[in-house]
């Protein structure tokens, strides 16, 4: 058994024509796999009941909130407009953080940037 059932894994790699491919794995099964255009370093899952309420993935020059359609089967990537402030920057690592009001992700570049994003 690769993981525990009650254990969501995402999985992030390059497919044969190496393009970013992020993988949705529960039950010992994919059950949502999703090309992206956007280069990605890391992801996380915006809550830890699993992956209903999406993820938040970083990159070179992008931080991208995705959210799953079952009833496409699709995992749809929306990105957060940081205007210039993300140009040439490495975002490589992050923590999501709930409150009772809010849920934040804390985004950090390679200098130590910390970017705020409101998820709620």
């Amino acid at each position: 058994m690769l993981v525990d059932e009650s254990m969501t894994l995402v999985l992030i790699g390059l497919d044969k024509l190496k393009r970013e491919v992020i993988n949705i794995i529960n039950n010992n099964s994919v059950i949502f796999r999703q090309i992206s255009n956007y280069n990605i370093f890391g992801a996380i899952l915006i809550s830890s009941r699993g992956f209903e309420e999406g993820l938040l993935t970083f990159g070179y020059e992008n931080i991208r909130l995705w959210r799953v359609n079952s009833k496409k089967g699709i995992i749809q990537g929306t990105n957060i407009y940081l205007g210039n402030t993300n140009r040439k920057v490495k975002y490589n690592s992050a923590v999501i953080l709930h409150s009772i009001h809010d849920t934040l992700a804390f985004v950090v570049d390679s200098v130590g940037f910390i970017t705020t994003i409101s998820i709620s």
